[in-house]
């Protein structure tokens, strides 16, 4: 894996640092969100890691077998590792060309901190069309998942505002958070949704570069100042 694929996705160095060592460690195969959603190595790290598409390699006495992370946990504090198998290494393909990826973290306070949600999205997009999406999360449910039906419907789809509306609909409707200290079902939920907004305001800018009308940069503002103003709160 690229190291400036992972470094412009995290702007702090610890997180990155302590996101990296848990790969090198167990605690890859802790299946957890502490209350519910660890960050680091159990949170932001890992739905970066399921957007990535990583495998996870098993082996032991018997041979090698590897799964996609997401399917490696299978409920809090499972995973899917033998009594007799250790984890060896973990496969993550190369950015391709045409990949736009976003790591997204929600917190009271982004060093250090245990994030109320965190959001990967990764899409491949050729003339305006979606050929692949892939999208992590993490403080949304009992373990790091993969988005699934935000996933499906995108994909094949054309690139816009209304598809990126629908998709944050899909992942509120696939994501069911708890309400503990760190946020609300009701706050996580809407910030599902409000990341998905925010990808497409940054790579519509991104398209459009200096050219992007005044409108577009005035509601990726708004955008942008009501996450921080709710997180804030």
């Amino acid at each position: 894996m690229r190291a400036a694929a992972v470094c412009s996705l995290q702007r702090s160095i610890h997180d990155l640092a302590a996101g990296l060592q848990a790969i090198a460690e167990d605690r890859i195969c802790c299946a957890e969100h502490v209350l519910p959603s660890a960050d680091l190595a159990r949170g932001l790290g890992k739905s970066l890691l399921i957007a990535l598409n990583a495998q996870i390699v098993l082996a032991s006495t018997r041979g090698e077998r590897s799964l996609p992370l997401e399917d490696f946990y299978t409920g809090y504090r499972q995973n899917m590792l033998a009594a007799d198998e250790l984890v060896t290494r973990l496969d993550v393909p190369l950015p391709r060309p045409q990949q736009l990826m976003r790591a997204y973290k929600i917190s009271k306070r982004f060093d250090d901190d245990i994030s109320a949600v965190c959001l990967v999205i990764s899409l491949d997009i050729a003339s305006g069309v979606v050929q692949r999406a892939s999208i992590g999360a993490g403080g949304v449910a009992a373990t790091p998942v993969r988005a699934t039906e935000a996933e499906t419907l995108l994909t094949g789809k054309a690139w816009n505002e209304a598809q990126a509306q629908a998709a944050g609909q899909a992942l509120q409707a696939q994501f069911k958070p708890i309400s503990d200290m760190r946020a609300s079902s009701a706050y996580r939920s809407t910030l599902l949704a409000n990341l998905m907004q925010r990808f497409w305001l940054e790579s519509s800018q991104l398209n459009e570069q200096q050219t992007a009308p005044a409108s577009l940069q005035g509601a990726a503002a708004s955008v942008l100042l009501s996450i921080e103003q709710s997180h804030a709160n």
